[in-house]
């Protein structure tokens, strides 16, 4: 089956959140953007979208 489209991982720097962008990284068809404070640390060859954000603090 073939997957197509984009998804969002909030939270990414996390255990499972990291193992998501792994996951997800390794489908084909997908485009991943990734959220969290901090740039999660994935195998060298994930092609991700990072955005630095804390949905705790309004305006970032």
């Amino acid at each position: 089956m073939a997957v197509s489209g984009h998804i969002l991982i909030a939270g990414a720097s996390g255990v499972i959140g990291s193992a998501a962008v792994e996951h997800f990284t390794r489908l084909p068809g997908l485009k991943v953007t990734a959220l969290s404070r901090r740039r999660p640390v994935t195998a060298a060859d994930c092609a991700f979208t990072h955005a630095a954000v804390d949905l705790t603090v309004p305006d970032t």
